[in-house]
């Protein structure tokens, strides 16, 4: 007879309260047919059994879990990007692992070194296109996608990819800007080394040809995806000879500060009269900073793709 406390039986007193061997207990857990099923569920039962998740990994070669590895878990963005991730995960079964780089490439290093061997995949929106760190673990036989971000290879795309539509999302922003009127266009644009800065960039161009407009060099700025960056580069075009109307911001953490900036510019009324900020993902949550966006203020909603290396 079997005698254990509830709950910290092992799959040997499974094995005993059944009349089996562990190895048929083991088989059974895993899903495959084996004699005297229903006493081993009863027993399973009767002693609160419950499997090892660390000696079922050992086991199967499987860790239920999937890193997530992002530059800014501050950013509403990649928030976003994390709730829906969980979601998925978790109907699959899986657990998300998040991790934070804080854009630094050496962090990144870091963290996916020690994730290997501890997931069975990495969702990753890279710090750097061009460092090594993804390589690495593809190296390693780990399931790699990136989003947000896409590295390529002699024009090619290395690892599968799930990006938003950064140049259409541009293009219906200047669509809609120039639908208002406007004429004197600008654009705060992200780093042109980053698949988003430099998409949004693109597109914004695109569509201020197709409209019959110059974009003025004063009237183009740059920086990294941060908040005082946005509020620098608002400054600086608005003290301009000639400023503009209206502004694209191409990202979330570069419009959060500069919203207040007509005021801190003491503009004349009227003088800024348009605002779009960067294209979103669909299903993705905007800024909560929105919700005390003035009236010129309006956001452009863009649709997601997806690219799957050769």
């Amino acid at each position: 007879m079997v005698v254990t406390r509830r709950g910290t039986a092992t799959i040997f007193d499974v094995a005993a309260r059944s009349g089996v061997s562990a190895s048929t207990v083991s088989r059974h857990l895993r899903g495959e047919p084996v004699r005297a099923s229903a006493e081993i569920d009863r027993a399973i039962e009767d002693l609160a059994f419950r499997p090892s998740p660390l000696a079922q990994s050992l086991k199967s070669g499987r860790t239920g879990s999937i890193a997530l590895v992002v530059p800014d878990v501050t950013n509403p963005f990649f928030a976003a990007v994390v709730r829906g991730a969980e979601g998925a995960c978790a109907r699959e079964g899986y657990t998300v692992i998040l991790s934070n780089t804080d854009e630094s490439a050496d962090r990144e290093a870091r963290v996916l070194e020690q994730l290997l061997g501890r997931v069975d995949g990495v969702i990753l929106a890279p710090a750097n296109e061009e460092d090594e760190n993804p390589r690495r673990v593809a190296e390693a036989g780990v399931p790699l996608v990136f989003i947000d971000r896409e590295v390529t290879r002699d024009g090619v795309v290395t690892f599968d990819t799930v990006l938003v539509d950064n140049r259409g999302g541009a293009r219906a922003a200047v669509r809609h800007l120039v639908g208002l009127g406007h004429v004197e266009l600008a654009i705060i644009a992200g780093p042109a080394t980053s698949t988003p800065g430099r998409e949004r960039l693109e597109g914004f161009q695109e569509a201020i040809d197709h409209a019959g407009l110059v974009l003025r060099p004063e009237h183009l700025e740059f920086g990294a995806f941060q908040t005082r960056e946005g509020y620098q580069a608002m400054l600086r075009l608005m003290g301009s000879a000639t400023p503009p109307t209206a502004v694209f911001v191409a990202n979330n953490r570069l419009q959060l500060e500069q919203l207040g900036v007509p005021e801190a510019a003491e503009l004349e009324a009227g003088r800024l009269v348009g605002l779009v900020l960067r294209p979103l993902g669909r299903g993705v949550c905007r800024s909560p900073c929105l919700a005390r966006s003035p009236s010129w203020a309006s956001t452009i909603t863009s649709s997601r793709t997806c690219s799957r290396r050769p």
